[in-house]
Order: structure tokens, then sequence, then C-alpha cells
């Protein structure tokens, strides 16, 4: 019965032909308008990490595992640097990750659940976000998929080639992200399940060497980022805190599993909202008959009624397997989180997507198994799922760009002379030296040199960008100590050219209130000291938070 399910059309040409057009439009999906959107933080950030001269060096100095950013140093060497080339890695980890459904899909559920879970991973919202976002999470749900099935294939095998296979993938996982984790643990769930107990000895001892022999691997790292170079977790970021708090903590699963289905939209409390999502508004009938049939088909799958007309040898366990996978990651985020906000809707708990993509995808093929009118029900079932979907995609698709860095980057262009000062807050300091340097500039930490017409300027970013080394050391409590800011300005007024420099500052979020400059409360340091040195605020391009200090 096993070999049935794993092979049922696997020589079927139209088993083949359906998911290579899944795959196919889940490609050009993630690569249609990949480029439009303008870098945003977190992928400047990923630029940045990449491709300063000390670039080497600040891989162990920050808390991100490395090998998402040596594979896109790699990557941009060959492609080059623009928005599109810099994604596209992701575009690609993405289209592999809906391959890799298909074939888990497949291997543990049969044909007709793999067509429907890869259809599921090829059309959310969600997995087209960050298939376009230079980010490592499009490649941290492609090695947990490959971890899953590798894993499977090993247990029904026991073959050591995909017991490594496992452990490669888990491994590789680990040093993507760390909230892998989240997503491996429910693994030693499958052995303890694995039915034929005959063997399960033999096997729950190659799953812990495996396991073992990951753990080991990744230690050294682990030590290195943690032990003899200790800081906050990233997760202490503020931005985390503020969606943790404006998040209700009994709808926090909930909306992880909306952002799932729908994606975010305008009003909707989630981290993708940074980009296009913000600007969405789905209908609200369409909205609700997404989330209907959601739960009707969450509802359906869980119930044993009708598990046997998809005639898979124990399913019951196999569904309880693929529930943990669900269901842990998002509720150990979410414990976490009320000691310390880890839980920001839409991002971390990706590491749980595989799995609802399964239980989609069964769900539907469950519906189809139904004697008599399944073949009937299943087409108006996958309509009310996938048309709120689709409604989605194509309003996420007519989004116009917003140029905001990059007109920003071109003002400073046509604005700084030689000896002018440029300081650049932190919310935008990253993506405005980005598109500095698409214009042609090279920055180093405290200079801006533009090749072809010898432009220079001082170019600073405030606060001035240092590793976390302690806890207590965060760049927030960092920019409230008011003599720190101070010895700041002064270098910047020192670097100004005596007769002609001119400081230019570029604020996140700046206007005039009364005759007063209203800036984000950490740049609201940065203005008062500047005032106390006597000079104050005129605005330039105030559109994009430009404003000079005379």
């Amino acid at each position: 019965m096993e070999d049935r399910i794993r092979n049922s059309g696997g020589r079927d040409w139209q088993y083949v032909a359906v998911a290579a057009a899944i795959v196919v439009a889940g490609f050009l999906l993630r690569i249609n308008q990949i480029g439009q959107d303008e870098l945003w933080f977190d992928e400047a950030f990923s630029f940045h990490m990449v491709t300063l001269a000390s670039w080497p060096g600040d891989l162990l100095k920050y808390d991100n595992p490395p090998l998402y950013y040596l594979l896109l140093h790699a990557w941009i060497q060959l492609v080059g640097q623009s928005e599109s080339a810099i994604r596209m890695l992701s575009a690609i980890f993405s289209t592999l990750f809906v391959v890799t459904i298909l074939w888990i899909g497949r291997i543990i559920l049969g044909h007709r659940a793999a067509l429907w879970s890869g259809t599921v991973s090829a059309l959310a919202p969600i997995q087209i976000y960050y298939a376009q976002e230079a980010r490592a999470y499009a490649l941290l749900t492609l090695l947990l998929a490959l971890t899953y099935g590798s894993l499977w294939r090993a247990l029904e095998t026991n073959r050591r080639f995909w017991w490594r296979a496992a452990f490669i993938c888990a491994l590789l996982a680990l040093y993507t992200h760390y909230f892998a984790a989240l997503g491996l643990i429910p693994t030693a769930l499958l052995v303890w399940l694995w039915p034929e107990r005959a063997q399960s000895k033999q096997r729950s001892l190659r799953y812990i060497l495996s396991v073992s022999v990951s753990g080991f691997l990744f230690l050294p790292w682990f030590l290195w980022s943690f032990w003899f170079t200790p800081h906050a977790l990233s997760g202490s970021n503020d931005w985390i805190r503020d969606i943790w708090e404006r998040t209700p903590p009994l709808l926090a699963i909930p909306k992880s599993l909306e952002v799932f289905t729908l994606g975010s939209q305008f009003g909707f409390t989630s981290v993708i909202n940074v980009k296009r999502f913000g600007a969405l508004l789905l209908p609200e009938w369409l909205h609700l008959t997404g989330l209907g049939v959601l739960a009707l088909l969450g509802i359906w799958i869980a119930i044993p009624w009708g598990d046997k007309e998809l005639a898979i040898p124990w399913l019951g366990r196999r569904k309880a397997w693929l529930w943990t996978l669900l269901f842990f990651p998002l509720v150990a985020l979410w414990l976490i989180s009320f000691y310390k906000p880890f839980y920001a809707v839409g991002r971390y708990e990706i590491v749980a997507f595989p799995a609802y993509s399964l239980l989609l995808g069964l769900a539907l093929a469950k519906v189809q198994s139904i004697r008599k009118v399944g073949s009937l029900l299943v087409p108006f079932v996958a309509l009310a799922f996938f048309v709120p979907i689709g409604a989605k995609l194509l309003l996420y698709y007519s989004v116009p760009p917003r140029p905001f860095a990059q007109a920003t980057a071109s003002a400073l262009h046509q604005l700084v002379h030689n000896g002018d000062v440029v300081v650049l807050t932190r919310t935008r300091a990253k993506t405005t030296i980005y598109y500095l340097t698409r214009l042609g500039y090279q920055w180093e930490e405290g200079r801006c040199y533009h090749k072809s017409t010898g432009r220079t300027f001082s170019c600073w970013r405030h606060p001035p960008e240092k590793p976390r080394k302690t806890a207590a050391s965060t760049s927030s409590r960092a920019l409230e100590r008011s003599e720190v800011v101070r010895e700041e300005v002064q270098q910047y007024i020192r670097a100004l050219h005596p007769q002609e420099g001119v400081l230019w500052v570029v604020f996140g979020r700046a206007f005039f209130s009364k005759g007063q400059l209203k800036v984000a409360p950490p740049d609201s340091f940065l203005v008062d000291e500047l005032e106390r040195s006597g000079l104050n605020p005129v605005p330039i391009e105030p559109g994009y938070g430009i404003f000079q200090f005379r």
C-alpha cells in the first residue's frame, strides 16, 4: 500500500504535466514585478552585510546565521546589485520549495494531495512575498521541507543516503536561521509514530545519530555567537515588541493562519505590511469567504470521518505529525513572547508553512475522495478557497511602486557638495546608502565618494551601527544617552568644511508643527543636540525627510 501511495502518478504523464504547470506558474508569479519595489530596511541590511569591505568579519559579529549571506554574496558577484538581481535568489529558493512540497506530498499523502499542496504553496501570497524579499526565509522553508522529505524516505527505506540527506538539510536550516529549531524538533514525533516497530530501534538510533551530528556541527557557530560574542537576540528589536503589543494574544495564531492563506492587508497588524500589502484591501465578502473555507477545511481534515476513502495507511498518525509541525512552532513562539517578544505575525512562524500547505492539500484531496459527490464538490470548494487568494494577488500586482529611498538618494546627489556632511537616521540609512551606491557612490563608514565626478562628502549613520555585545546595549538605549549623541553631533560639526560646509539630516518621519521640528522619538535626541549647538532645521525636501541644519 505504501508503494502505491508513493508511486501513484509516478509515471502518469498527466500528473507530471500538472505538477510542472504548478511549478511554472509559481515561478512566474514570483518573478513578476520582482524588481518593482524598492529594497526596504531588512533587504538593504542583507545587501550591506555581503558587500561592505568588512563583510566576512561582520558575519561573525551579528546575530544571524551565515548561510544565506554567504550564498547572497556569491550570487551578487554573478548577477549584479539591482533589486531584481538581489531578490532572484529568494525566488529560486521559493520555486524549489513548491517542487519540494509536490515531492513530499506525493510520498506522504498521495498524488492528489500533492497537487493540491503544490497549488497552495505556489499561490500563497506570503510565499510570493518572501520570494520577492532578499532575506533568508525562502531558503529556510525550502531546507525545512527538504529535511521532512528526506527524513520520511530515511525512515521508509533506512538507507544511509537519506539519513545523510536529512541531517545535512537540518544542519543547513540551522545555519540559515535559529528558529529552524522550532521546525526540526517535531521531527522526533515522526520517529516515535513510525509503525514498523520491528525496525524502529535501528531507525531511532540513526535518527539520534543524525540529530547529534547536526547539533555538533552547529555548536561552534552557536558558541561563538552566544558565548564568545554575547549579544541580544534579534527578536528583542523594538518593532517586534510593537507588533506583539498590538496583537491580541488570543488572536496571534489565528492571524498567522490568516496571513498564510490570504497574506496581509491595510489595517492588519503584520510585519509584511512594510511593502505592498499595507496598501491592499480585499473586499470584505471575499476576505470572509477565504477565511470561512479555511476554517471548514481545517475541521474537515481534523475529523476522522471520510479518511478511509483516501486509502492511506496509518493516516491518523501522519495527520498528527503534520498538525504538530504546524502548531508546535506557533505555540512555542506564542508562549516565549510573553517573556520576550518574538511573535511578529507573518515573520518567524513561516517555519510552520510547509505543514500548513500539506494539511490543506490533504483536506482538498479528502473532499475530492468523497463518494459519488467528491469530484463535483471539490471544484466549488477549490474556487471558494483560491478565488480570494487570486483576488489578493491581483491587488498585490496592481500596487504602483513608491520610489521613496531612490528619490531621497537622487535628491542628495543633486543637493550635497564637497565638504558637506550627511547624517542618515537609522530607519533611512541602509536603504539610502544602497541607492547612493546605485548612483555610483562608494560608501565607507563616514564617507561617500562618487567615482566618476570625484565628489566627496561625509556620510554618517545615526546612531553608528555597532554589533550588540550585551543585551543592555541596544541602539535605542545608546541613543537615549545624551552624552553619546552630543559627542556624535560634535563629530559632524568638526567634519564640516569651515566656510562652505552644510549639514544635511535625513529623517524617517519628520514635519514642522508650531515652528518646531517633530521627529520620531529616537531621533528627537539628535534634533535637541543639533539645536543646542546652534543649528536650526530648514526643510529642503520634507517629503523625503531631508532637512538642512544651519
